[in-house]
């Protein structure tokens, strides 16, 4: 379904790369101080002054508001690398400052920094993007600008320290913000791309299967103030190809697991397909994280409906 690829990198925040300069070469070995990052096959030496965060993978640090996120990107990092530009990072809001080639433990990796304006506050990011021919992962290191000599040699030293081991067995839904319950449903779990949880009717994304139907959930940081939390949840949906408008009678308010937002759905010609292609969303908001759900299917629709608000309202945080 070419139309949830589009949503993904839609929704997703903050990729992208450049030209890079020469390769710095690091080499890291695990001792004292080395934490995994549960659901990743990363470790990273545990950044002074950081916590565990349980609503995403990686670090947080409360008192000043600064995070190190890590995501799960699918496919081989050269291709990964080369569908992200400088200027698809302005488009999203971020500025790159600078950007640079690592080999660390032998795997390609690049290191970037950049800025970006949310909440009428100034935010300093350090990117770290690595991986094999299989997959990628990226790292990403958020901090108030005005905060960056406390900060920064900090969090670099982090993302430095990264040792990745792709031979690891990847658990998708550990480390994870939430859980999901498909029990019972005709839906199997998928892959996953950076903090989603994916299921299809064979377990297969795009689905091989003659049904088509598929259902993501994504938790997200988000870092500008919402003032209209109806309106933000009706754009989100809007930028999925397929949604051309959603009527009014199809938007309600929802609260799952204590986390208010709004579900709607609509219907809308699938571009791949050429078919009627039912679409259906829930976003959720909890402080800094959101957390959006997607269904998407091309036939059975008030059956389908009725899974999805089935399953959406088995979401609960962890």
């Amino acid at each position: 379904m070419k139309s949830f690829y589009l949503f993904l990198l839609a929704v997703l925040p903050f990729f992208v790369l450049a030209q890079q300069k020469k390769q710095k070469i690091f080499t890291n070995t695990k001792s004292s101080g080395y934490v995994s990052i549960l659901g990743t096959k990363l470790s990273v030496f545990s950044p002074k002054g950081f916590s565990v965060a349980n609503d995403f993978k990686g670090f947080r640090k409360d008192v000043s508001g600064s995070s190190i996120m890590v995501s799960y990107i699918p496919g081989n990092i050269k291709m990964n690398l080369a569908g992200f530009t400088k200027e698809a990072l302005v488009k999203s809001g971020v500025f790159m400052i600078a950007s640079e080639e690592l080999r660390i433990n032998g795997f390609q990796a690049v290191l970037i920094k950049a800025k970006q304006i949310a909440y009428q506050n100034a935010y300093l990011k350090w990117l770290l993007i690595i991986g094999n021919e299989n997959e990628t992962f990226l790292l990403t290191g958020t901090f108030l600008e005005k905060l960056e000599e406390e900060e920064s040699k900090i969090i670099l030293a982090c993302l430095l320290s990264t040792i990745y081991e792709p031979y690891q067995k990847l658990n998708p839904e550990e480390g994870m913000a939430f859980k999901l319950n498909v029990s019972g449903t005709k839906l199997k779990r998928s892959k996953l791309v950076t903090n989603s949880l994916m299921y299809t009717t064979d377990g297969n994304m795009p689905p091989k299967a003659k049904d088509k139907t598929t259902f993501t959930a994504t938790a997200s940081l988000h870092y500008e103030k919402i003032s209209d939390y109806k309106k933000y949840c009706i754009e989100t949906m809007k930028l999925i190809p397929t949604v051309k408008n959603i009527p009014e009678k199809n938007i309600f308010p929802v609260t799952i697991d204590n986390m208010k937002g709004f579900e709607m759905w609509t219907s809308g010609k699938n571009q791949v397909h050429g078919q009627e292609e039912m679409i259906y969303q829930v976003v959720l908001f909890e402080d800094k994280m959101i957390y959006t759900l997607v269904g998407l299917s091309l036939d059975n629709f008030e059956e389908n409906l009725s899974l999805f608000k089935k399953i959406s309202r088995t979401l609960t945080k962890k």
